[in-house]
């Protein structure tokens, strides 16, 4: 089971993971401050239902949301996507591959999710929370006759003569 995702997203394609210490940053940052002044974590499994809380299993692990049902906190979205970047750590930007470091996803999730309707923000983060609370099976690459044929001359250009 798959639990990071690479999605078409701002200037390229992305990685988006939530490793462990992206996860205890989250649920310190989703948390509250107690009666006496103390922060109180929000559990990681608290943030995925408040996420997941209006969403409709459509077929196959597709989610569609109903905003009028959602219970997410804006925080809880932005930080899920902004700490995804930070764990997926990589893009593909212009054909190159490209380093994703915390100023670089602050940055991203400022120019290019902030501006997003706010139910297309929380479809970003409710599929990076699937993917990591229950995982899901990428899809197998169609086989066509073209990268069929591609596949054997690349193997055919390795073999030793």
């Amino acid at each position: 089971m798959e639990t990071a995702l690479t999605l078409e997203f701002a200037d390229g394609t992305y990685a988006f993971d939530l490793k462990l210490p992206q996860i205890i940053e989250l649920q310190e940052k989703c948390g509250t401050v107690g009666p006496d002044g103390t922060r109180q974590r929000k559990g990681i499994f608290s943030i995925y239902s408040s996420i997941m809380a209006g969403r409709a299993l459509v077929a196959d692990g597709v989610h569609i949301g109903v905003p009028d049902q959602a219970e997410a906190a804006v925080q809880e979205v932005y930080e899920t996507i902004r700490l995804a970047l930070i764990g997926g750590g990589e893009a593909i930007v212009n054909g190159e591959t490209v380093r994703v470091s915390p100023l670089d996803a602050k940055r991203l999730v400022e120019t290019y999710v902030h501006p997003m309707p706010l139910s297309a923000a929380w479809d970003m983060a409710a599929a990076i929370h699937y993917a990591r609370v229950v995982g899901y099976q990428p899809k197998k690459k169609e086989v066509t006759p073209e990268t069929e044929s591609a596949a054997e001359t690349a193997t055919d250009s390795q073999t030793p003569a």
